[in-house]
């Protein structure tokens, strides 16, 4: 396990920008990227890195994202069998066209 800087380092500065922008992608991927919310809580937390209130405070937006993310699977991963139940799905021949 490799540990992290010390806190208030410019090295720890930078860890935690790392961390923040992995974040930032997660959110980008779902497409969330424009709620203000979301917004707000990045640049809060960029004034934070380096700190110990960072670690607190980045647990939201992490717990955040995961609960996200988790919803988002489960919809994508049901999304295709609901398609497939939908008349306008099917050609005339009675053969599925939903995509994979």
């Amino acid at each position: 396990m490799i540990l992290p800087p010390e806190l208030y380092t410019r090295e720890r500065q930078e860890y935690d920008l790392k961390d923040l922008k992995m974040y930032y992608f997660l959110i980008m991927d779902l497409n969330l990227g424009e709620n203000i919310n979301i917004k707000r809580s990045f640049f809060w937390l960029k004034k934070l890195v380096g700190t110990e209130r960072f670690l607190e405070e980045v647990t939201f937006l992490r717990d955040f994202i995961y609960a996200c993310r988790a919803n988002r699977h489960a919809i994508d991963s049901n999304f295709k069998n609901i398609l497939e139940k939908m008349e306008c799905f099917k050609t005339q021949t009675g053969k599925k066209i939903v995509g994979n």
